[in-house]
């Protein structure tokens, strides 16, 4: 399994890149990159030394088959931000752990996420899901679009 260096755009695209077994020159050439720029382009991206338009930032999330909300720059008042946020977190930072506050009323939206989050996490804690289909899961994830803002 790769490892999180940053919670940067360039670190999660290089993460999601070596998760799925993919070259900068592979991303690259299917984003339309000519044959020299490939590798060069998705590089820049993933040291920061450029960052992509968010047409390129949805090209890229169906290259890589992730959820496009696993790539874009965050809006920390967005809900769905924020939760994508922590699933990156638990890379950058293994050891975290999950607490449910489950006598806690105040933000319905935020402990549905968490209980379908630890209901993950315990399945692959005991073995019901591989560490790629949890990992996938979180590459796909997406607040129902009746609870976005």
């Amino acid at each position: 399994m790769p490892d999180l260096r940053s919670l940067s755009f360039g670190g999660r695209v290089l993460f999601i890149r070596n998760f799925k077994g993919l070259s900068q020159y592979d991303v690259g050439h299917a984003l339309g990159f000519s044959e020299r720029t490939a590798s060069l382009r998705i590089s820049q991206w993933e040291t920061g030394f450029r960052n992509p338009s968010k047409e390129t930032v949805a090209a890229m999330a169906k290259v890589l088959d992730v959820s496009e909300d696993m790539l874009k720059i965050y809006d920390n008042l967005n809900p769905n931000d924020f939760f994508c946020e922590l699933l990156w977190l638990e890379e950058l930072l293994p050891g975290l752990e999950l607490s449910l506050l489950e006598d806690s009323t105040d933000n319905q939206l935020f402990l549905d996420f968490m209980k379908i989050w630890k209901r993950l996490k315990n399945q692959l804690k005991v073995g019901r899901i591989t560490k790629k289909d949890y990992i996938n899961w979180k590459l796909n994830y997406r607040l129902p679009e009746s609870e976005e803002k």
